[in-house]
């Protein structure tokens, strides 16, 4: 996304940079070469998206194609840079506003994905939450998840995304006592997508002041970024006001950690955290990609392997202050006299530099499909053709809209 419309993340981020963590047990890392294939299936491994309103429309951009959703799901065929939307449905008559039509999703729409031809979406309807999915060429579909609201209680559901045969959704929970004093109980659930099966595999409340996010993942191994203020005294420990509370709260550091946790056995590897002072923190969520994902330090790009367990060293570069995958490529931003915007393959290798005329992303990635980005410009949300991308037309963007 463009560098100066980055999302709330980027705000923790840059809060992260300074805090502290336990010492983390960052895995030794490899200098040898590599010369495996990296998996460009852009398909597997994919977040979820937010249904944000956009110009009164929520937009979706799958991996398989390009969609838009407005509750309903419709395929966009680009014909000479146009747009032409046609909804998914071929019932004669259909409204497309219910689940009679197989190209609605629902009402209360929170996120989406399309995982291995699935829609699998999470429903908020006045403090109730559900998570389904709609298989949209059978037009079967399941209720996973499903939490009613009482007067006592609310909740919410956010998808963070599917990997292997699993979606990880975040649950959130806000119960009020007999003095309607608000408690909140956050985790993630784990779902087999097969069997419906449910797992919690982490638990924190709100009063811990920290936050788990997911960042991906391979299999039964996810990748997570957890932050939290260093050394907090509860509040039920507190002898001062509320007002010194909030006081002392701003005053503590921030510290984050990135944790693979193995959902099987719950067990954490914490590979970095603010110990390593010369590491540069993810502003973007999109870092991995099937089983790697990229992490900077100082001047040296490092890819993980989750299932070694290991760092390989795959660049040397100066100046990287932000960094992403897309395409099963690294793109990185260099700080020199001006902006450079920089890609390799995942394993290190095609490494270069990318026209970027302007002191921000000229063209800033925020989805992709096959053949496709769909990102930010100075006309606003736009699609460009991938070749044209890495050679530098940013005029052949074509404008997103109704």
């Amino acid at each position: 996304m463009h560098w100066h419309n980055q999302s709330a993340i980027l705000l923790i981020s840059c809060l992260i940079l300074c805090g502290c963590t336990e010492t983390s047990s960052v895995p030794e890392q490899s200098s040898e070469p590599i010369s495996e294939t990296v998996n460009t299936d852009v398909n597997e491994n994919r977040l979820a998206t937010h249904a944000a309103v956009r110009g009164g429309f929520v937009a979706y951009y799958s991996s398989d194609d390009i969609y838009y959703v407005d509750s309903k799901v419709s395929l966009v065929n680009i014909e000479n840079n146009n747009l032409r939307k046609a909804v998914l449905c071929a019932q004669t008559g259909c409204t497309h506003s219910d689940e009679t039509c197989n190209a609605f999703l629902s009402s209360g729409l929170q996120e989406c994905i399309l995982y291995r031809g699935v829609w699998y979406f999470t429903v908020y309807d006045r403090g109730s939450a559900s998570f389904k999915s709609l298989d949209q060429k059978t037009g079967e579909r399941k209720t996973y998840l499903e939490f009613k609201a009482s007067q006592d209680s609310s909740y919410n559901l956010s998808l963070g995304g599917c990997t292997g045969e699993n979606a990880y959704v975040y649950y959130m929970e806000d119960t009020f006592d007999s003095n309607y004093q608000q408690l909140r109980k956050n985790s993630i659930l784990k779902i087999d997508l097969n069997t419906g099966e449910e797992k919690e595999i982490l638990r924190w409340s709100s009063d811990q002041f920290e936050s788990w996010s997911y960042f991906g993942g391979y299999e039964n191994h996810i990748l997570l970024e957890h932050s939290y203020l260093s050394g907090i005294i509860p509040i039920e420990e507190w002898e001062g006001t509320q007002e010194d509370y909030q006081n002392y709260l701003s005053s503590l550091e921030t510290c984050f950690e990135l944790i693979i946790l193995d959902t099987e056995s719950l067990s954490q590897t914490v590979i970095a955290g603010n110990d390593d002072s010369d590491m540069i923190a993810p502003s973007e969520l999109s870092i991995s990609f099937g089983q790697y994902f990229v992490l900077p330090f100082g001047d040296t790009v490092r890819r993980y392997d989750i299932t070694a367990g290991e760092y390989t060293e795959i660049l040397n570069h100066s100046g990287i202050i932000n960094y992403f995958i897309y395409d099963a490529k690294v793109f990185y931003l260099v700080r020199n006299d001006q902006l450079e915007l920089w890609c390799a393959d995942l394993d290190g290798s095609n490494e270069r530099q990318l026209e970027n005329p302007d002191d921000y992303m000229t063209f800033g990635i925020d989805r992709e499909s096959e053949d496709l980005f769909f990102g930010y410009t100075d006309h606003g949300e736009c699609l460009i053709k991938k070749q044209d991308f890495y050679d530098g037309r940013y005029d052949q963007a074509f404008p997103v809209g109704n």
